[in-house]
């Protein structure tokens, strides 16, 4: 081989190393998708109230605690009415990876008060009563 058929062979051997190294630099970072903790099934009596979050967090490997940012869907509840329902949990991280949880809210009938409870109210409510007297 002649000297510029080398130097010609070697320029083509030096840009297939570049090119392959090039190719070979670090890949484009992946997203973790965004993890809900603390779900479960929840219940509540017929009249009650739903405080859907309370133990409930939201984490992302990227991104951190993204608790904030949780969205509840609990559209579909109905506290008013016995029976089981759908409450959804979402999420979304920085990339725009969501992430969602579902759980059955049990609403049950009011728990029967006992002679002791009924008493109990009818004490608060003259305690209640008595205070408002000395107020008004």
């Amino acid at each position: 081989m002649n000297k510029y058929m080398k130097k010609l062979v070697m320029m083509f051997v030096l840009m297939i190393a570049v090119f392959t190294l090039v190719a070979c630099g670090e890949d484009e970072p992946t997203n973790s998708a965004p993890i809900i903790n603390g779900t479960s099934d929840l219940t509540v009596e017929v009249g009650g109230t739903l405080d859907a979050l309370t133990g409930v967090t939201a984490i992302d490997v990227e991104d951190g605690d993204i608790t904030a940012n949780l969205v509840v869907d609990d559209s579909a509840v109905d506290l008013t009415t016995e029976g089981d329902y759908t409450l959804t949990y979402s999420i979304t991280d920085s990339a725009g990876e969501t992430v969602t949880a579902s759980v059955t809210v049990t609403v049950t009938p009011p728990a029967e008060l006992t002679d002791e409870d009924r008493v109990a109210q009818d004490i608060e409510a003259f305690r209640a009563a008595l205070a408002e007297m000395e107020y008004t």
